[in-house]
């Protein structure tokens, strides 16, 4: 419906949030300049990210499959570490051992640092966010460590995939390689209680109203549960996520 002669309170309100709109986008824009200006003027050496421990790979590798999140070269991200914004910067997430690996310069050849894990609140890295839940959580549940992907936050439940690596030893002749495969775990953060899902029957006890649709998803999946457990899970939690909000808004 358009109105040729709308009400003068109604042109105000779509000002002041075309208004509203722009200017944090510009904020959040000179922000991400500010930092980075700021970087430049104090120097890499001196600024607090370069606190931690210089970070090791002592394990010769075979068939190219590495300890960290998508590749083993440096990938550039979005880091807050002590209530401080880095932006575009060099990371790489080691996954076998669950550190963020900073890496300073270009200089710096092979050198990394690892951050120190209670500075760092949440990291973008190929559009994806971490967030630490190991700070946010109470001391007593002691199976939540680390960073988690935050895969979804919505109005029912939040969705997050604690991504990790095991390492396997292979001996070839009279030299030892190794291997890192993916072992991922995947929680729902629900009723302020974190539910590890590992099954179709602990999503069923968390939705029984959807039992149906979530044994329909399982047979119609089964090929992809198998080949990758990421994108299964991934496809999955998201469509349960649009029946709840379909249903229950």
């Amino acid at each position: 419906m358009i109105l040729k002669n709308p009400p003068k309170h109604l042109c105000i309100i779509i000002i002041y949030t075309l208004f509203f709109g722009f200017y944090k986008t510009q904020a959040q824009s000179e922000e991400r300049y500010i930092t980075k200006m700021h970087d430049s003027l104090v120097g890499k050496q001196g600024l607090a990210i370069n606190n931690g421990y210089y970070h090791t790979n002592p394990y010769p590798l075979l068939n190219g499959k590495h300890r960290y999140y998508l590749s083993d070269t440096p990938l550039k991200a979005t880091v807050l570490y002590e209530n401080q914004y880095y932006y575009y910067i060099d990371m790489k997430y080691d996954l076998y051992q669950d550190n963020l690996v900073y890496k300073p310069s270009a200089e710096s050849g092979n050198i990394g640092i690892e951050l120190i894990p209670q500075n760092v609140d949440e990291f973008t890295i190929n559009n994806k966010k971490f967030v630490n839940l190991g700070k946010k959580v109470s001391p007593i549940i002691t199976f939540i460590k680390g960073y988690y992907e935050e895969n979804l936050k919505g109005n029912n439940f939040s969705f997050y995939i604690k991504h990790h690596k095991d390492r396997r030893e292979i001996v070839n002749g009279t030299r030892t390689y190794n291997e890192f495969e993916d072992n991922n775990e995947y929680y729902i953060y629900r009723n302020d209680t974190y539910h590890k899902i590992a099954s179709k029957s602990d999503l069923i006890a968390l939705f029984p109203d959807l039992k149906k649709k979530i044994n329909d998803l399982y047979s119609q999946n089964k090929s992809q549960e198998k080949e990758n457990k990421y994108l299964f899970y991934d496809d999955l939690i998201h469509k349960i996520n649009s029946l709840l909000e379909t249903n229950h808004p």
